[in-house]
């Protein structure tokens, strides 16, 4: 690009005006005939000599003495004059800044309107922020306020099943819930949470000891009969006379009226009392309520029997937990592959017994991961098709 064609640019983008009776050559040209015109008191030459000096065009780029020409175009009230004293003045403060772009915008200078249109922009986008900022922290002093009433109305509940006062914490919840605390709601399901419990023998070679000893298949499956879901469910199961728990720790989520079913295999070389019981946390995850110790309606202490009573019945562990159980026809399908084809073979009886060797370990953790059960289901339903009938 020429330095000509350079100086129509500026012209025509507005930083300056077009001053003479024909485009100078180049920009020391333009400065010279602009200079000897800004002597004599011409606003729009002194605007453009104003812009040389700021940015070197022509001259030594000097801001002061661009901003002393600058000063000159806007006494006269050079609109151009007052929009670049808002872009190069920045010593200024802002009030003057602002003074310098409200006259620019008040004698039609198209980007200063623009600027203070963008401006305004800001302005009211950090307004709504900062009234969002205040809102959000008005709610948040309101949850936590909500929060720590609700806090002391759960330790209430609490303090009462801990002291095994059931009755008066199921009473306590139909007050409250009565009174408009509606968020009870899914406590109080929780203490009507039922319960089967089915301990089925089976003989396996225990991996826990090097002597032959039986492990139990334990189905139990929740009943929630309220019309409220409930939340956060853990069955455990403490041994009677010991510190001992065991089953398992899973979280449940029992919807109203459904029932979630569950198998575990347990090996012991003594007879176990066990009384099942519920770790619920229906207050929510994020209230930091301690969770409710609960009784189960229906649920008795029940015997789980050592190795020394169980009939001899090989059990088929993975299909028993996959199915639930162990009488699916699929987990049928399978004990009579293995007694009417596998027993009949020294390899399918080494692999019988290679099977119920490792099959609880691999029981457990599979009964732990609904995903894969799903996923094996899918796999032994396949295979049991082309089983030998």
């Amino acid at each position: 690009m020429t330095f000509q064609a350079e100086i129509d640019k500026r012209i025509k983008d507005g930083s300056i005006y077009f001053v003479g009776d024909a485009l100078p050559p180049d920009w020391y040209a333009a400065f010279k005939l602009w200079s000897e015109l800004a002597k004599n008191g011409d606003p729009k030459a002194q605007l453009n000599v104003g812009w040389c000096y700021v940015h070197g065009e022509g001259t030594a780029k000097s801001l002061d003495q661009g901003l002393n020409w600058l000063h000159r175009a806007a006494a006269a009230n050079c609109p151009k004059a007052f929009w670049h004293l808002y872009e190069n003045d920045v010593e200024s403060s802002d009030l003057i800044r602002k003074d310098y772009l409200e006259k620019a915008s008040n004698f039609g200078s198209k980007v200063a309107l623009e600027k203070i249109e963008q401006n305004n922009t800001l302005v009211a986008t950090a307004a709504k922020k900062a009234a969002d900022d205040a809102l959000k922290q008005q709610m948040e002093i309101a949850q936590t306020a909500e929060n720590n009433r609700r806090s002391t109305i759960a330790i209430e509940i609490v303090e009462l099943c801990n002291a095994e006062k059931y009755e008066m914490a199921k009473n306590r919840c139909d007050e409250l819930i009565a009174s408009g605390e509606t968020w009870l709601e899914e406590a109080r399901a929780s203490f009507d949470i039922q319960l089967e419990l089915v301990v089925r023998k089976n003989e396996v070679d225990s991996p826990i000891t090097s002597t032959v000893n039986k492990s139990s298949v334990i189905n139990y499956s929740f009943k929630n009969p309220s019309s409220v879901d409930i939340r956060n469910v853990a069955l455990v199961c403490r041994v009677v006379g010991h510190d001992e728990h065991f089953l398992d720790d899973d979280i449940y989520q029992i919807n109203a009226g459904a029932t979630v079913s569950k198998v575990h295999i347990h090996s012991s070389n003594k007879n176990l009392y066990i009384l099942p019981f519920l770790y619920v946390h229906p207050f929510g995850k994020n209230t930091g309520y301690h969770r409710l110790r609960l009784p189960i309606k229906g649920a008795k202490k029940t015997l789980v029997p050592s190795g020394g009573e169980f009939p001899q019945k090989n059990g088929c562990f993975v299909l028993t937990v996959c199915y639930g159980n162990a009488d699916h026809p699929v987990v049928k399908s399978f004990r009579s592959f293995r007694d009417n084809s596998l027993s009949k073979s020294k390899h399918g009886r080494f692999l019988t017994r290679f099977y119920y060797k490792y099959g609880p370990f691999a029981a457990n953790y599979v009964a732990k991961r609904p995903a894969l059960s799903s996923c094996l289901r899918f796999v032994f339903s396949r295979i049991e098709k082309f089983l030998p009938r």
